[in-house]
């Protein structure tokens, strides 16, 4: 009997092993992968959604099993470090060369009057801590601080707000723009002029 236990035992290693290999070992520690069964659900710590490559703390079953609903972030900006749901930590200001040097592009080629860009800070409305964490409508992720984003310009004052950093690869408002060749309302779906 104690034979065929250790080779269930091996069995299910092997089928954890097979559905999300990067995160096979039994560590705490792990990074959410497509494979990953937290993926794109929420944390229960912060509210906001796991994207790829989030690195996250984990807690098994007697099992051995990952306790999907009790992943949570490590990422001390979003607040599951303390357990709070608030940041731990403050967003480093830019680096004064990266702004001198993006100063002096802008200058030189100035960005265009639409879309403009929002950083979102830690206070900003549309991170602040609530109940339910605001949403980009292309990619269905949460807004994080320290993102860059296009605030929607419809008249509606819909105050929607859609991915555009580039540097985190979130092009939404580009995947937007290209889908529906105009821009629209991401609430109404009607263009920005209607």
């Amino acid at each position: 009997m104690e034979s065929e236990l250790s080779a269930l035992e091996r069995f299910d290693a092997a089928v954890i092993r097979g559905e999300d290999p990067v995160n096979a070992e039994g560590t705490a520690v792990k990074v959410t992968t497509v494979d990953s069964e937290w993926a794109m659900r929420s944390c229960r710590g912060c509210g906001h959604t796991f994207r790829l490559e989030d690195v996250v703390q984990a807690t098994y079953d007697a099992s051995g099993k990952v306790r999907v609903r009790e992943v949570r972030h490590t990422d001390s900006v979003l607040g599951c470090a303390s357990g709070t749901g608030q940041a731990d930590a403050v967003l480093a200001e830019p680096d004064p060369m990266v702004q001198r040097f993006q100063a002096a592009a802008d200058a030189v080629d100035p960005p265009p009057a639409f879309p403009v860009l929002t950083r979102l800070t830690a206070t900003h409305p549309l991170v602040a801590d609530k109940p339910t964490r605001d949403q980009c409508p292309e990619c269905t992720s949460t807004l994080r601080p320290g993102e860059m984003v296009v605030i929607c310009p419809c008249d509606k004052g819909c105050q929607r707000a859609i991915h555009q950093d580039a540097s985190r690869g979130l092009t939404c408002f580009d995947g937007m723009l290209a889908q529906h060749k105009r821009i629209i309302c991401p609430m109404t779906k009607q263009p920005k002029d209607a």
